[in-house]
């Protein structure tokens, strides 16, 4: 009965369905035999006093135990605790430099915690060359703060650690911060590292180093800021190809650094780089002596340095690259497109010209020609020379003509007219009798054949063909006559020449239109030279019409020179003007003075007007 009293009243806490094998499961199934018989199922007895002292004795061993463990624990945590505020504080200054583009002067200005867990100020040291806290930090390529990593005390081979922007310091558990600034070197040494004191400034106490630190670069301070890389110029080495005496531009690129930025460097050739954009812009011009495309070899080029620099402090950063430019003549071409009339059986003389290409003083191979008129030719050097013969036919035609380099060819056709002088003609005329005359003629161009037509036509003076002389004889004449010759070349070029075939007189007719009679005459001819004027004279009191270019046969015996008067012709050959006079002057009949210029004299003349048309 009674182990069914314990079954019935005995139980664990938290344990509804008892069951002997779990007391092994239990805590204390690790104690001794003795405790864990106490509870086991039919133990009647309870606890004996020295069963009760043991376990006093073992509990005050584990509160002795964990007493002795607090103070470590502590300082551990408080360690832990000053490393994370290190750190808050180090990501709260690289914030504040992220927004304002510099560095605070203080860890609580910049948000974060200025004391460390054991209640001392953490110890904030920046940059100050170039000083951080004023100058944009994506400026700054380098600072002259320092961090170096100490192996011992001596610090004889020290990790250095340069360009550093900032670093934090916790004089951790023994409140002695011993570590500090030393005109831009700061040393942390190794935990542990017996008698370092370098910051007197809160205690003079030289112990074993166990200060916390953490300290950023400016390198990676530049890259959380998301500042600008070193700079470097982005183009090509080899740029565009530009031409000959041709406008060129182009401009450099580059990429990183802190603006602004200036580029110098001499390109020279006709171009310039311009120190604030970097453009490199003008017009090419490496072969000075001339400025129309040409260059001394097929293709050149144009090499220079170049260098862009930014505003970094306290150094300036730059990158330099070599450029080269390609550079090609213009192309090469024909500037010559039209030639000057060229005259059969005249001396011509002209020089065709080229620009682009290349050019050593002259091309080479040169000019070459084709379709030149006979009796000219051409050389390499452009010249076109000779005396085009009488082959040529006249109009125009097309020359093609070539130009080589020994790089590249071009070809122009160009127009030259082949032209002939101005026809003329010459005529003389010889009285034969019975009112018939012999008539030479000459085309007076001094090589041409032409093609005549007589007017009027009479006897053999009718028409020919393709002559540059001949003879004729006229038909029987009962008038005077005006004898015409029209002459018309190859070239469709007329001109006319005449002679005054006097029937009544015994002289011989002048050539080319001289015309008229001999030194006496019985008939007066009188001559109006001029084609493009008619005139009036008055005879015997009736007026007459005188036609432009025609001869008027006054028949003197008829003439009452005591009565009639006259208005008389004053001959001016070849001019567009003449003069008309009365003659009132007493002597012979009629005479020819020193210009065989025919004069009446008229007994008794009354006076006429005098004027000119």
């Amino acid at each position: 009965m009674a182990n069914t009293s314990f079954h019935s009243h005995t139980h664990i806490r938290g344990v509804d369905n008892y069951h002997p094998s779990l007391l092994h499961s239990l805590p204390f199934s690790r104690y001794p035999s003795y405790l864990t018989d106490l509870c086991s199922p039919g133990s009647s007895a309870g606890f004996t006093l020295v069963e009760i002292a043991i376990v006093l004795v073992i509990i005050g061993l584990l509160l002795g135990i964990g007493a002795s463990l607090i103070g470590p624990l502590t300082k551990r945590a408080k360690r832990i605790e000053t490393r994370e505020t290190i750190k808050e504080a180090k990501e709260a200054i690289v914030g504040y430099a992220v927004k304002n583009k510099h560095l605070s002067t203080d860890i609580l200005s910049a948000g974060g915690k200025s004391k460390d867990a054991f209640g001392k100020d953490l110890l904030y040291i920046y940059a100050t060359n170039p000083d951080l806290s004023t100058q944009d930090i994506c400026s700054v390529v380098s600072t002259n703060l320092q961090v170096q990593k100490c192996p011992d005390a001596s610090c004889s081979s020290p990790q250095t650690s340069s360009n550093v922007a900032f670093i934090i310091i916790s004089g951790s558990e023994n409140y002695n911060i011993q570590t500090a600034n030393q005109g831009g070197t700061v040393r942390v040494y190794e935990p542990g590292t017996a008698g370092i004191d370098n910051y007197t400034t809160d205690m003079n106490r030289p112990e074993g180093y166990d200060d916390q630190y953490a300290f950023v670069s400016l390198d990676e301070l530049r890259q959380q800021m998301g500042c600008p890389q070193q700079i470097k110029i982005t183009s090509p080495a080899t740029l565009p190809v530009a031409t000959e005496d041709e406008y060129y531009s182009y401009n450099l690129e580059f990429a990183g650094g802190y603006p602004p930025v200036s580029w110098s460097g001499t390109i020279g050739n006709g171009l310039n780089l311009d120190s604030s954009s970097g453009l490199i812009s003008g017009v090419v011009n490496k072969d000075t002596a001339s400025s129309t495309g040409e260059l001394t070899s097929c293709n050149d080029s144009i090499s220079a340095t170049v260098t862009v620099q930014d505003s970094s402090v306290p150094t300036a950063r730059s990158d330099s690259i070599s450029i080269t430019i390609p550079l090609q003549p213009q192309p090469l071409r024909i500037v010559t497109s039209s030639l000057p009339d060229a005259y059969i059986g005249s001396s011509y003389s002209v020089t065709v010209s080229g620009q682009g290409g290349k050019f050593n003083g002259s091309y080479n191979p040169g000019f070459s020609f084709s379709g030149l008129p006979s009796g000219l030719t051409g050389n390499a050097s452009g010249s076109i020379s000779g005396t085009p013969d009488s082959t040529n036919s006249c109009g125009d035609r097309n020359i093609t003509v070539t130009l080589q380099d020994g790089c590249s060819s071009t070809q122009r056709v160009i127009p030259i007219r082949i032209d002939k002088p101005r026809v003329g003609c010459s005529l003389s005329a010889s009285y034969v009798g019975g009112g018939k005359f012999n008539i030479t003629y000459t085309v007076t161009n001094g090589f041409s054949l032409a093609d005549g037509q007589f007017s009027p036509s009479t006897g053999t003076c009718q028409s020919f063909t393709d002559r540059d002389s001949g003879t004729c004889q006229t038909a029987a004449l009962t008038s005077d006559t005006n004898l015409i010759l029209t002459v018309t070349d190859s070239c469709g070029y007329v001109n006319t020449c005449e002679v005054q075939l006097s029937v009544g007189g015994t002289g011989s007719g002048g050539g080319g239109g001289s015309g008229g009679g001999g030194n006496n005459c019985s008939i007066l001819k009188i001559i109006n030279n001029d084609r493009n004027h008619s005139a009036r004279i008055t005879l015997s009191g009736a007026c007459i019409n005188w036609p432009k270019g025609n001869t008027l046969s006054i028949d003197l015996d008829s003439v009452n020179p005591n009565t009639d008067r006259l208005l008389l012709y004053y001959r001016v050959w070849k001019c567009l003007s003449f003069r008309l006079r009365c003659q009132n002057t007493i002597g012979n009949l009629l005479k020819v003075d020193s210009n065989n210029n025919c004069q009446i004299q008229l007994y008794n003349a009354s006076i006429c007007d005098y004027r000119d048309y």
